[in-house]
């Protein structure tokens, strides 16, 4: 009886030590996810280059446009299970605006969304620093990004596509440059 309990503890042990790594991956991975879930206070601001798609209507080939910035209230909540390896749920209700949600994958303090697939309007000024409406436009767009967690911060580097239409010519978006910081409500 003695030896055959020795004999298990060692397959045992031997097993134990087979799986550390694994169970140490595992770990690491619940890591990458708790350090991001929580809720945020964000605001996301920025600048989109347009390339003009049409031939009539007026207006340069190129536009600069400034977003209107947005603010919100930000939720990153787990994920367990899911089918494509995606972690995290970031869920964001904009204030006087959208609500949108991304799936969201975590990893080394970086947390990187999934592009969405479906479409929102943001308002955008084309820098003539005219408050009229005509020099506003509404884009339709998707979604993606990546983000970087700063201690209790972080910071989104998020990719627009799409496009609309101003001065009755065509645009889309050739280069994204916005950005969305989230700060941990306390």
């Amino acid at each position: 009886m003695k030896t055959m309990f020795g004999k298990r503890s060692g397959q045992a042990v031997a097993l134990a030590l087979a799986l550390w790594p694994l169970l140490t991956l595992c770990t690491a991975c619940d890591k990458d996810v708790r350090q991001f879930t929580g809720t945020y206070s964000s605001k996301t601001s920025g600048l989109l280059t347009l390339y003009k798609t049409s031939t009539g209507g007026l207006g340069a080939d190129t536009l600069t446009v400034s977003l209107t910035p947005e603010s919100g209230q930000m939720r990153i909540s787990e994920i367990k299970d899911d089918p494509d390896g995606y972690n995290l749920l970031v869920s964001v209700n904009l204030l006087g605006g959208d609500a949108l949600s991304f799936r969201a994958k975590a990893k080394d303090g970086q947390i990187t969304l999934e592009t969405t697939p479906h479409e929102r309007f943001v308002q955008a000024r084309d820098g003539s620093n005219s408050s009229s409406s005509s020099n506003q436009m509404t884009l339709s767009v998707t979604t993606g990004g990546t983000g970087r967690l700063y201690d209790d911060v972080i910071v989104f580097s998020l990719d627009y596509r799409g496009g609309g239409t101003y001065n009755r010519s065509d645009y889309v978006i050739a280069e994204s440059r916005v950005d969305c910081i989230a700060t941990a409500n306390e």
